[in-house]
C-alpha cells in the first residue's frame, strides 16, 4: 500500500513502554527439517512489550547488557543473536537496548531515526503460549531468522494454498488478489502504530502506512493487545518468559482480528478497581477515576522503549468515559 500522510504533520504521538527479551528459554532453531512446527512457539531472543510498572520487570529489560559468552546462557545468545547489538571483544555479547528507541524491522537501507532495527516476526500458525487459537501475532525478534512457526514480516507474497491458516486469519489487507496470494505484513524500516481512532484523531486502518517524519519512522497500522489476565508479572534477569505468558500488562501486535481470551484491544477502555492483579500492575499511568483505571490507548499512537520513567497518572475526562463505554466488552477477555 502506499505511504499516507495523516493531517499536515504526519508525526504521530507517543507512547513508551518496557521493552523485555527473554534471554532464557528454548533455543530457536533455524530450521523446521527435524520436526515441523505445530504452533508459533516463545524462545530465546524474542523481545515483549510490557505497560506496567517498571520494577516488575527491571530484570528482563532490553536494555544493551552485556553478556559473556563462555557461559551457557551467552553462549546461546550469541549463537541467536551474534554481535549486531554491539560487543566489545569476542568474549562478550550485548543485547539490544531498545531505551528511548522505535522498535523496527530490519531489511531497509538504512535505520530509521530514533530507531533500532529488530526482526519482526509474524505467526503462521498459533501461537498457544500467548493464548492465540490463529496465526497472526507479530512480536519482534533479535535474531536476523524466522524459528519454525514463523516469519519474517518483509512484505513478501505467498500463496493461499500453501498457507491457507495464515490467509484466513489476515486475509489480502496487506496485499495479494485475495484469491490465489496474499501478502505479509511489511514491517521493513517500520515501526507499528495502533490501528483504530481516538477522539479528534483520523483513523488508521490496519495495513496501512505512514509516512517517516523528521524524529521517527515510518509505521504500518495494526491492532495492539494488551494480557488483562494470566501470570502476574515479576521478572529476573534469566528467567524463561515464556513459562509465564500471558503475563499481565503485555502488549502484542497482531495482523488478524482475533481477541483471545485474556486479553483485550488496547484503547484506553475503562476498568474497574476490583481487578486488583491488573490494577496492581498498571497503576493509574494511563488515566483514572476514583472507581476506575484506564487500559492503555495506543490507537494513532507509536510504541517508544521506555526509559524507566512511568507516565504520570491523570484523571479520565467525561468524553473518554462515555467514548470507553461503547468499547468495553470487546473481546472475549473484556474484564
Amino acid at each position: 500500500m502506499p505511504d499516507i500522510d495523516k493531517g499536515t504533520d504526519p508525526a504521530l504521538p507517543v507512547l513508551d513502554l518496557h521493552y523485555m527479551m527473554a534471554d532464557a528459554g528454548a533455543f530457536p532453531s533455524r530450521s523446521e527439517s527435524f520436526r515441523p512446527a505445530e504452533t508459533a512457539d516463545a524462545t530465546l531472543g524474542m523481545i515483549h512489550s510490557f505497560a506496567g510498572d517498571v520494577r516488575r520487570v527491571l530484570g528482563s529489560l532490553a536494555d544493551g547488557e552485556e553478556f559473556e559468552i563462555r557461559d551457557r546462557r551467552g553462549a546461546s545468545l550469541q549463537l541467536t543473536i551474534g554481535g549486531r547489538y554491539g560487543a566489545r571483544d569476542v568474549h562478550h555479547i550485548n543485547i539490544p537496548d531498545l531505551r528511548g528507541c522505535f522498535a523496527t524491522g530490519a531489511g531497509a537501507v538504512g535505520t530509521p531515526p530514533g530507531a533500532l532495527a529488530v526482526t519482526w516476526l509474524i505467526a503462521r500458525l498459533p501461537a498457544d503460549q500467548w493464548g492465540f487459537d490463529q496465526p497472526g501475532l507479530l512480536i519482534p525478534f533479535a535474531g536476523d531468522f524466522a524459528p519454525p512457526g514463523w516469519l519474517i514480516a518483509d512484505g513478501r507474497m505467498l500463496d493461499v494454498a500453501a498457507e491457507p491458516r495464515l490467509f484466513a486469519a489476515i486475509g489480502a489487507r496487506f496485499g495479494g488478489d485475495g484469491a490465489t496470494t496474499f501478502a505479509l505484513p511489511d514491517l521493513r524500516g517500520k515501526a507499528v502504530a495502533g490501528a483504530g481512532a481516538r477522539d479528534g484523531a483520523v483513523p488508521l486502518t490496519p495495513g496501512e502506512t505512514i509516512a517517516a517524519g523528521a524524529d521517527r519512522p515510518a509505521a504500518l497500522a495494526l491492532h495492539h493487545l494488551i494480557a488483562t489476565g494470566g501470570s502476574f508479572p515479576d521478572f529476573e534477569r534469566g528467567r524463561d518468559i515464556a513459562h509465564h505468558m500471558p503475563f499481565i500488562g503485555q502488549i502484542v501486535a497482531t495482523a488478524s482480528e482475533e481477541v483471545p481470551r485474556d486479553w483485550q484491544r488496547a484503547e484506553g477502555q475503562m476498568q474497574s478497581r476490583t481487578y486488583e492483579a491488573l490494577h496492581a500492575t498498571l497503576g493509574d499511568r494511563f488515566g483514572v477515576t476514583d472507581t476506575h483505571f484506564a487500559l492503555p490507548d495506543l490507537r494513532g499512537r507509536l510504541v517508544r522503549g521506555s526509559d524507566g520513567v512511568p507516565s504520570p497518572a491523570r484523571k479520565a475526562t467525561a468524553a473518554e468515559l462515555l467514548a470507553n463505554a461503547a468499547v468495553r466488552g470487546k473481546g472475549r477477555g473484556a474484564r
